[in-house]
């Protein structure tokens, strides 16, 4: 299944940018739920975009797994000063 995050930063600057991308990229390689994950930088700043899209893929049994993991939680506790608010999709 893949499992999208999108992400509306408070202050939407390339710096913020960059720093969430990094934070989200911790997780990369490290959660062995995961079958592969991306992280991209909104470049177009149009009114309808998000600033940071999460893309995972991972099995659907494990997707509660992944919301509970550590270093999911810990990302997303570092994260969250940035963030005004995210949207999710998730879909087989």
């Amino acid at each position: 299944m893949t499992h999208i995050v999108f992400f509306k930063l408070k202050e939407s600057t390339p710096e913020n940018q960059d720093q969430l991308a990094a934070i989200l990229n911790k997780m990369q390689g490290k959660i062995d739920l995961v079958h592969e994950m991306e992280v991209g930088k909104d470049f177009l700043h149009s009114d309808r975009s998000f600033d940071v899209a999460l893309i995972v893929r991972l099995d659907k049994e494990n997707l509660d797994a992944y919301q509970n993991n550590a270093l999911h939680c810990a990302c997303k506790k570092e994260f969250a000063p940035l963030v005004d608010y995210s949207k999710t999709v998730d879909f087989e």
